[in-house]
């Protein structure tokens, strides 16, 4: 085990890069097929829902004292500990399917953008391999990473403006 905390502002690294990953190239293809071309005018209502949901969480958290959901329900008596292994399973399905959906859908949008003409095993087998050492050390190394290529990609953005 690592002895090192968890720091708050490692969040916005982790969730930065993760919304530069699949999002940053396939938003606005589901905007425009979920809203049309004048899509972009969602982003806004959705971001606010998107906020009210983090306020939620973030008022649970305090309302727990700190405190995670599930500590608080295993804190329960007895008859609501009978859903916990279910909940458990069921959220652990869940999590591992949408992370190989998002690992397959990232790995297609890199052979596609810059090797059409590769194998795609060797990025699926490399995926899988990076993925496996980032979940046995931890998510204080997966911060990490975040946090160098955060620093890496993000001056990028400044092109934009060249």
């Amino acid at each position: 085990m690592q002895n090192e905390k968890f720091k708050p502002f490692y969040l916005f690294f982790i969730t930065y890069m993760t919304q530069m990953g699949i999002v940053f190239f396939s938003l606005p293809n589901i905007i425009a097929n979920h809203f049309g071309y004048n899509g972009w005018i969602m982003i806004i209502p959705i971001s606010v829902v998107v906020l009210i949901h983090i306020g939620l969480i973030a008022t649970i958290y305090s309302f727990n004292k700190g405190e995670s959901i599930f500590q608080t329900i295993e804190s329960l008596n007895s008859k609501a500990k009978m859903i916990l292994m279910p909940l458990y399973i069921s959220l652990s399905i869940f999590w591992s399917i949408l992370s190989v959906t998002i690992a397959k859908h990232y790995v297609h949008v890199l052979k596609f953008l810059y090797f059409p003409q590769s194998d795609i095993q060797w990025f699926v087998l490399l995926t899988l391999i990076l993925t496996f050492y980032l979940v046995t050390r931890g998510i204080i190394t997966i911060a990490h990473i975040s946090t160098i290529f955060f620093f890496l990609s993000a001056p990028i953005i400044f092109l934009f403006f060249y």
